[in-house]
């Protein structure tokens, strides 16, 4: 992932991934793999921010994801795409976020790597974080790995 400056927050998660499987498969397929459980988490959130003027999403299951600059998907717009990475992000009143699908050669083989790395505007953007980082390792575990499985 590339540089993004000052960072309050960084994590990153992997899995072993099939062979010849590009960073846009593995985004698409990891967010369109997304589980009900995790939207409907994401709908309450979205009831609670609201009245702060919140970026909010749709949360409706999407099979077909499209990858590409400039495209917005739910919480995401799509910063960048190569066959390596996708850069993913948003920019909203409380913080500041980046998310990248990325493949690369680990000690094990191939590997799918989802980063995630959050700078906070206000104490609101560190509130809102604390309160969401214990369910964000669960839904980034979960999609990644969804989408690293085979069709």
């Amino acid at each position: 992932m590339a540089d993004l400056g000052r960072s309050d927050h960084v994590d990153a998660f992997s899995v072993a991934v099939p062979p010849g499987m590009t960073a846009p498969e593995l985004a698409r397929r990891a967010l369109a793999a997304t589980p009900g459980w995790v939207r409907a988490l994401l709908r309450v959130r979205d009831i609670l921010v609201r009245p702060f003027g919140l970026h909010t999403g749709s949360r409706a299951p999407t099979p077909e994801v499209e990858i590409e600059v400039g495209r917005e998907l739910d919480a995401f717009i799509v910063l960048s795409v190569s066959d390596g990475e996708v850069l993913l992000g948003r920019d909203d009143r409380h913080l500041r976020f980046r998310t990248s699908f990325a493949i690369r050669e680990g000690g094990r083989g191939r590997e799918g790597v989802c980063t995630t790395v959050v700078t906070y505007n206000n104490i609101w953007g560190r509130l809102y974080h604390n309160a969401i980082k214990p369910f964000h390792g669960l839904i980034i575990r979960t999609v990644l790995a969804r989408g690293a499985c085979l069709p």
